[in-house]
């Protein structure tokens, strides 16, 4: 199966290239080869988990409803970064799953 991947040129044009499986599950060896640990951490925790966060902080900050103390609001990002930390950690792990059950069956 033939995929479009999208290329940042060295000018910052982007454009598509066809991507072809062999060359998918050659990027997966190279990333498997990293570990397991490396992979759930880059694309799961600070990939998905962090971004998200960081996303919902900024919403948070914008929006119109406050904690009564700035103690309560502090209390409230800090539980929120643990859960969505903890949710990148799940991400990562299903990411990795899919991917073993895609080129490994």
């Amino acid at each position: 199966m033939i995929e479009m991947e999208l290329k940042h040129c060295s000018k910052g044009v982007q454009m598509f290239r066809q991507v072809n499986e062999e060359e998918r599950l050659e990027q997966w060896l190279r990333t498997r080869a990293r570990g397991k640990a490396r992979y759930i951490w880059r694309a799961g925790i600070f990939g998905w988990g962090l971004f998200c966060w960081a996303l919902w902080v900024a919403f948070e900050m914008l929006g119109a409803t406050r904690p009564a103390s700035t103690l309560e609001f502090c209390a409230l990002i800090f539980a929120s970064l643990v859960g969505w930390l903890a949710a990148g950690y799940t991400v990562g792990s299903i990411l990795w799953a899919m991917h073993e059950k895609k080129y490994w069956g």
